[in-house]
């Protein structure tokens, strides 16, 4: 069985995705996008260019759900 490649980014960008508590999920956000940003500093394409993008859009969802909790 092939197993899917997991980047070194992706772990950080998980851990604040499933993370509940609000205040800890800033902090993982943070750690998450450094990470992103980190890796975008590199050539990237193919699979991994698509799910850096992916993730991407998954951190400003979870940053606009916060905006709009302070609201």
């Amino acid at each position: 069985m092939c197993r899917p490649k997991v980047y070194s980014w992706q772990i950080p960008y998980v851990v604040a995705i499933l993370e509940t508590d609000d205040t800890q999920r800033c902090r993982q956000v943070y750690e998450a996008m450094a990470a992103i940003d980190q890796r975008r500093k590199d050539p990237v394409n193919g699979d991994e260019g698509l799910a850096l993008a992916e993730a991407e859009t998954g951190l400003q969802i979870l940053i606009s759900e916060a905006i709009a909790r302070c609201d």
